[in-house]
C-alpha cells in the first residue's frame, strides 16, 4: 500500500506539514499473518518533515507496507493526518485525511488495468523481439 500526497488544486502550495493522532507505522511488511516483520515509527520523510512547496499536479508516494503488515501495526483504529498549508501569504484551512486499513480487508490486490495493460504490451514486446531474433539467426 501506498499514501499519495498529491497537490489536487491549481495553485501552488507552500509550508506543507503533516500533524497525525498517533505515530505512523513505517515499512509495515507482511503479506500474510505468519510473515508480519514489526514496522517501526516513520522518523522521516514528508509526512514528518513536511513539504517545502508542491506545485498543481506534483505528488509524493510513500511506500506504506502490506496489509498484515499494516494491520498489525495499526489495530483497529484508524489514523488521521492533519495537513496545513499556504497559498501565497494565506494559510489555508487544514483538512484531515484518514489512514484506514480495515477497509481493505477481503478485497483483491491486483494491480489496476493500466498496470496490467502495460505489462501485456510488455509481454508482446518481448514476443516481437524473439520473433525478430530468430529471424536474423536464420537468415531470414
Amino acid at each position: 500500500m501506498q499514501i499519495i500526497i498529491e497537490n489536487i488544486g491549481r495553485g501552488l502550495a507552500t509550508d506543507v506539514s503533516f500533524e497525525a493522532s498517533r505515530p505512523i507505522p513505517n515499512n509495515a511488511f507482511g503479506i500474510c499473518e505468519v510473515e508480519i516483520k514489526p514496522a517501526e515509527p516513520m522518523d522521516a520523510g514528508p509526512l514528518i518533515d513536511g513539504i517545502p512547496s508542491l506545485g498543481p499536479g506534483d505528488s509524493r508516494k510513500l511506500i506504506w507496507g502490506q496489509y498484515w503488515g499494516l494491520k498489525q501495526a495499526l489495530g483497529d483504529q484508524p489514523l488521521t493526518v492533519t495537513c496545513k498549508y499556504k497559498h501565497g501569504k494565506r494559510s489555508m484551512p487544514p483538512f484531515a485525511a484518514v489512514l484506514d486499513v480495515n477497509s481493505f480487508t477481503g478485497t483483491d490486490a491486483v494491480g489496476s488495468e493500466g498496470e496490467r495493460t502495460i505489462n501485456e504490451l510488455k509481454r508482446v514486446a518481448d514476443a516481437l523481439e524473439q520473433i525478430a531474433n530468430s529471424k536474423k539467426q536464420f537468415g531470414e
